[in-house]
């Protein structure tokens, strides 16, 4: 059996991910989205450079959910001074980072920004999950659509397991 691209980059980049790491998928994919606001911001407070573990699911997930989510749900602005923000497009960078492990080369080539314009999003991606828990519970519902998307719901992962 073949397995589709998406989920065979990212067996692949689990694979190839040195070290021990702690895999939380399992118990990621059946938690509350409250569970993984408080992974995710754990996540958020690695500085970039540091071993941030394995990714949980592969890019194309996090860019066709955020893209059926903002399809639905239509544009998802906040407000600071001076600026008014895409919170969409940051909450694309920030997932594609913590949920997939991109690089920031990765993370640009798939949102079309470029690097500097990642390294920003995702810097205030980090910040918006500690300090605005408007933006923090959206994107914890968001990130779990997308583990859901990724891998099925824990009872449909559940009855794969007992059919073996």
């Amino acid at each position: 059996m073949r397995l589709p691209d998406g989920v065979a980059r990212w067996v692949e980049q689990r694979i190839s991910i040195q070290g021990p790491h702690a895999d939380e998928l399992d118990e990621l994919i059946g938690a509350a989205p409250t569970r993984v606001l408080e992974w995710m911001r754990r996540k958020a407070q690695l500085a970039d450079g540091t071993d941030v573990g394995l990714p949980v699911c592969d890019s194309v997930d996090v860019v066709a959910v955020v893209a059926r989510e903002r399809g639905c749900e239509g544009g998802w602005e906040i407000v600071e001074p001076g600026f008014t923000h895409d919170a969409w497009a940051v909450a694309e960078v920030g997932l594609l980072r913590d949920l997939c492990g991109s690089t920031q080369a990765e993370a640009a080539a798939r949102t079309s920004t470029s690097t500097s314009g990642v390294a920003r999003k995702h810097a205030r991606h980090r910040e918006w999950l500690m300090r605005r828990e408007d933006y923090a519970v959206r994107v914890s519902c968001l990130a779990k659509r997308i583990l859901e998307q990724a891998h099925g719901l824990p009872e449909e992962i559940a009855l794969r397991i007992r059919a073996g």
